[in-house]
């Protein structure tokens, strides 16, 4: 329990990132990777990414609901984004 209760700023700060980069459609745009196609930064989205972003907000709102976190208005932001 304490590694989490540590680890939560790091997780936050990082779904905190996927929120700002996120704020135009609701998943990440223009974000590279080397998983889903060629010359990802061609495209406004890619699938694996919004996949990713969805499961993260819904992974970062069950921790802030959590007992040992209990950031609701975090966790209803997140909730939020995922329903967006």
């Amino acid at each position: 329990t304490k590694s989490v209760t540590e680890l939560w700023p790091i997780a936050k700060k990082a779904t905190q990132w996927h929120l700002d980069v996120s704020k135009a459609s609701g998943v990440p745009e223009k974000q590279c990777n080397t998983y889903d196609i060629l010359g990802p930064q061609k495209y406004r989205q890619v699938s694996y990414n919004s996949a990713f972003h969805l499961l993260a907000m819904r992974a970062a709102e069950e921790l802030a609901r959590s007992p040992l976190i209990k950031d609701e208005a975090f966790a209803e932001e997140c909730a939020a984004a995922f329903a967006r």
